[in-house]
């Protein structure tokens, strides 16, 4: 066997994974409502938590970003984005779970992203001069969080304090959603 064909299986193992490491990853995401805002209000509000695939970009645009106007009903950003958006209510307080089979990841890999991007429309009052980049309400997630292997799942609480990533998903009611 020639030197060349020997290095040339390996190489080409190399290069695929340097270059699966630069795309989107595809994550499974669950979305899970903390007690305290049930408690807070004695029900739950109906409130909306988008997922959503960013770019660079758009990261640091969606971080300066008011949360009050991306969850207008008019709010062409939050359109031009492509988020998939979960309801919640007293009707409906079951957890969700983004499944990475979903065409919501084909898109947001067609464009580039590598953060996903989890907002909530929860009550917040920032007082005057507050830092926006700094509102609990969104939380943005680096998908590339390791260099061969990045983590499969990722899973969001959204509570009274804002939206926080957790490493345990707790053990409760779920409804997998397959978004376009």
């Amino acid at each position: 066997m020639s030197f060349k064909r020997k290095w040339a299986v390996p190489a080409a193992a190399a290069l695929a994974l340097v270059l699966c490491a630069c795309s989107t990853p595809r994550v499974n995401s669950g979305v899970y409502l903390d007690a305290d805002i049930q408690n807070t209000f004695g029900y739950c509000p109906s409130l909306e938590v988008d997922l959503v695939g960013v770019t660079e970009a758009e990261k640091k645009r969606l971080e300066a970003y008011n949360l009050d106007r991306y969850f207008s009903d008019d709010d062409e950003f939050r359109k031009s984005l492509g988020a998939v958006t979960f309801k919640f209510s007293s009707d409906d307080m079951t957890a969700k779970r983004l499944d990475r089979g979903s065409g919501c990841w084909d898109r947001w890999q067609d464009k580039g992203a590598v953060f996903l991007a989890a907002l909530a429309n929860l009550p917040y009052t920032a007082g005057e001069g507050d830092d926006k980049s700094a509102d609990p309400r969104r939380l943005v997630i680096d998908l590339n969080d390791g260099w061969l292997f990045n983590s499969r799942t990722h899973d969001i609480r959204v509570g009274m304090g804002g939206v926080i990533e957790i490493k345990n998903a707790p053990k409760v009611k779920t409804e997998t959603v397959y978004a376009p």
